[in-house]
Parts: structure tokens; C-alpha cells; sequence
């Protein structure tokens, strides 16, 4: 039976040989040699599953175009047919580029095909871009990832409002519940959530009272942020429940259930606006400024001489945490 074109090959070299049998690829259409095998059936086993998940024979060169082939013949359970269609929309934005070879491409050339797409399709020109990449980044012809950065919408930002007293005693009244002991932790230390949730048995130090974590920025890796009193409870009942983590599941499913919490309470917030309540609730109790800027994880504002010279202890945090209450 004749293979479907663009499949590859199998032939016997002539000769003795312990490998006789040569197995050339079909994708590039320069028919190049992927392998050798004993016999015919181990051959075609071998094409078999080089067609299944393709081996490229020339990472340095490949191209854009090339990737953009072997996205296409991914089969259903990697790439639904409504994603193709996704894809196909958006290659037509970054087809100009389809011959160049991926390792050459900088993060610009790809924002500036999303950046002359119609805002509508911003977002599937770089849902293409990411999937292109990955498939690079599988195949180790690019080691680190750079489509991530890629800007895909423009949105304007949106006022951040803080919770109100009333509100945040809302949200603790639904105390017992991870969702809501979670969103009273953020009340009480001001991490993002992202940070509050990395967080283990490791970085929370009862004995010191001081929890250590914190990424993003310079400022606010590894920061310590001394433990309120009224959060000791939940933080043993969340550690108790999830073994040794405050949470157990991803980021999006608290996001979503986070969500949820706000519209059984009739309240219209976002998780990030439990770190503007924060700050603005120990704002106006007249914490220290640099203080804030330390528990919150941001880069001290002001003069050098206050980036540089201005230390707080461990103590004047506590005491600052401490100022809070709802």
C-alpha cells in the first residue's frame, strides 16, 4: 500500500547490513533520513510514530511556515478541529514571517503582527504564536519561552475600589470556608494571591509569627510579613485541610471560586483589590509608609536616601500589621 504524501518512506539499501532498512521523513518534502531499523515492520513503526510526533531533522533552520504545518497535523486530542479554525484565522496575520526561521525571530517581529491586527483578533494571533512556540519548545529548537510576554489585548486599566469595613466583615463571616479564609488571609497580610497560595508549612513560622514568600518583584521576593493574630486559626485550619498548603488546586480554580464567593455576597471586587484595601486601610490607620511599601512587597518611593538607608525591623512590621482590623 502506497503511503499518503508528505508521509515519508521506507526502503532497503543494498548489501549486509544489521540495519538495512532506511526510514526518510515526508514533512519537509526534502525527504530526509530520520532513522535505520533491522527490519521493514520495526521501519514502519518507526515512520509510524515520527508521523504521529515529528522529529525535526534540521532544528536550527526550521521555519515558521514548517511549524506552523506540523500544528496543523497534530491530532484531535492535542489540537480540537475549533482551534484550527482559530489558527488558520490568525496565520493569515503572521504569514509574511513564514519563512523565517524560528530561532531568528525576536519577541518584536511577533508583537508587531499582533499590534497590526484588528483588536478583535489581537488575542488568537497570539494564541498562535504561544502554541507555535511550545511546539518549538518541545522539540528543543528554542530553550526559553518568549511568546508569554506578548501583549494580545490592550486594556485600559481599571480603577482598583477597596473593600469596605461592612464588606470585609462579610466576607469573615463566611469563616470555615477555604474560599473565604483565603480571601481573610489577603485581608490581613496584603500578598497577592498568587503568593499567598505558593505558600507551605515551610514559610509559615508560627513560633517567629512570620510568613516568608512573595515574587514578581525585586521588592518583593522572599519578604517576610509578620502573621496578624486574628488569621492563627484559619492559617492552622487551611494547613490542617490541604496537608501542609493553604491550597491545594490551581490559581484559576480559586480565581472562579473566588468569583463566585463575590456574587453570593452580592459584591462586585476582584481578588487584587483585597491588596488595595490593604494598603489603603493602613493608609488611613497612619502606618508607616515605608512599611507598607515592605509587607506589600513594592520598591520604596521617595528619595536614594530612603531607598537605600531605610530599614524597618521585623517588630516595626508586626507592629504595623497589627494596626489592622475590620
Amino acid at each position: 500500500m502506497k503511503n499518503p504524501n508528505h508521509y515519508g518512506t521506507v526502503s532497503k539499501m543494498s548489501g549486509k547490513r544489521r540495519r538495512p532498512y532506511i526510514i526518510r521523513e515526508g514533512v519537509t518534502g526534502r525527504q530526509r533520513v530520520i532513522g535505520y531499523a533491522a527490519t521493514r515492520e520495526e521501519a514502519m513503526m518507526l515512520l509510524a510514530e515520527y508521523n504521529r510526533y515529528p522529529i525535526n531533522v534540521d532544528e536550527k533552520n526550521i521555519n515558521v511556515g514548517q511549524l506552523y504545518k506540523i500544528l496543523l497535523g497534530l491530532p484531535e486530542e492535542r489540537l480540537t478541529e475549533s482551534m484550527r479554525k482559530v489558527f488558520r484565522t490568525a496565520w493569515h496575520y503572521i504569514e509574511s514571517l513564514e519563512y523565517v526561521p524560528f530561532t531568528q525571530l525576536k519577541l518584536s517581529n511577533m508583537q508587531k503582527t499582533i499590534d497590526d491586527t484588528l483588536p478583535s483578533l489581537r488575542g488568537k494571533v497570539k494564541q498562535l504564536w504561544l502554541r507555535l512556540e511550545q511546539i518549538a519548545y518541545e522539540r528543543e529548537i528554542v530553550k526559553l519561552k518568549k511568546a508569554p510576554d506578548l501583549v494580545g489585548e490592550y486594556v485600559k486599566q481599571k480603577e482598583r475600589i477597596p473593600f469596605t469595613d461592612t464588606e470585609v466583615r462579610l466576607v469573615i463571616s463566611q469563616a470555615g470556608e477555604p474560599i473565604a479564609d483565603l480571601a481573610i488571609v489577603l485581608f490581613f497580610t496584603g500578598f497577592r494571591v498568587n503568593e499567598l497560595l505558593s505558600l507551605t508549612d515551610e514559610t509559615i513560622d508560627f513560633d517567629k509569627m512570620v510568613m516568608v514568600g512573595g515574587s514578581k518583584t525585586e521588592a518583593g521576593k522572599n519578604r517576610v510579613v509578620p502573621i496578624h493574630p486574628d488569621i492563627v486559626p484559619i492559617l492552622h485550619r487551611l494547613l490542617e485541610q490541604f496537608h501542609g498548603r493553604l491550597w491545594n488546586k490551581s490559581y484559576q480554580t480559586y480565581y472562579r471560586a473566588f468569583e463566585q464567593l463575590m456574587q453570593d455576597l452580592h459584591m462586585t471586587h476582584v481578588i487584587h483589590e483585597t491588596r488595595h484595601t490593604v494598603r489603603s486601610r493602613l493608609d488611613t490607620l497612619g502606618a508607616n509608609p515605608i512599611c507598607i511599601d515592605k509587607i506589600l512587597g513594592h520598591a520604596p518611593r521617595g528619595s536614594t536616601g530612603v531607598t537605600t538607608y531605610t530599614h524597618k525591623t521585623v517588630d516595626e512590621l508586626r507592629k504595623t500589621i497589627e494596626l489592622l482590623y475590620y
